[in-house]
């Protein structure tokens, strides 16, 4: 088990909507996830399919010299644009499109990629996330395979808290972080990143 310091969700008054606003991954886990992508390897640019508002993107661009968010809905990529001036990053582009698309997935050029498609509209709420790789909007098995086809091997999943090592292991093996605020996991992050031999699994503690 880690224990993280626990920051604001969001250190700006940040463009949302009101369910953006519930499942946007909080700031002070983008920086966590962001600082642990590069333990393992100094990545010079990064891609995040199902991107939302920018919130983890954001926090990439400060660290990595170019990032890519990609979100299939047009609302949310422009309040990420704005989200972006607002934190005054100008090294992350936002491209309103589908993150299963081939044809957009082998245009892109990056070293990692940060899958984040949707599990539930109640993050905090464990009973409304689905149990299912395949059940995730859209699908993180499609989202996983094709960006392996297309882009990089070097993968980070954000996954409901319903998912087990055995879950994940459908896609291979990986590191596992149980994200833990309030006394509950809220979330996981999947890390697949070079040659794993077993899944393995770590609370981290938001207090």
């Amino acid at each position: 088990m880690k224990t993280k310091k626990r920051g604001k969700r969001f250190s700006k008054e940040v463009y949302t909507d009101e369910q953006s606003s519930f499942i946007s991954n909080p700031e002070y886990v983008a920086q966590h996830i962001v600082e642990t992508i590069l333990d393992y390897k100094d990545f010079k640019s990064a891609v995040e399919l199902c991107s939302c508002v920018g919130s983890t993107c954001i926090q990439l661009a400060k660290k990595i010299d170019k990032v890519i968010g990609i979100d299939s809905n047009p609302d949310r990529v422009s309040m990420a644009r704005k989200n972006a001036e607002l934190y005054e990053i100008d090294n992350v582009q936002f491209i309103h499109g589908d993150v299963l698309d081939s044809d957009l997935l082998k245009s892109i050029d990056a070293d990692i990629a940060l899958l984040d498609p949707g599990w539930s509209t109640r993050v905090m709420d464990r009973s409304s996330h689905v149990s299912d790789i395949d059940a995730t909007q859209p699908s993180l098995r499609d989202m996983f395979n094709l960006t392996k086809q297309y882009v990089t091997n070097d993968i980070v999943a954000r996954v409901p808290a319903t998912f087990t090592c055995a879950t994940l292991k459908e896609l291979g093996n990986c590191k596992i972080e149980n994200i833990v605020i309030d006394g509950m996991v809220v979330f996981k992050v999947a890390y697949f990143i070079g040659d794993m031999e077993e899944c393995s699994e770590e609370d981290i503690v938001f207090e």
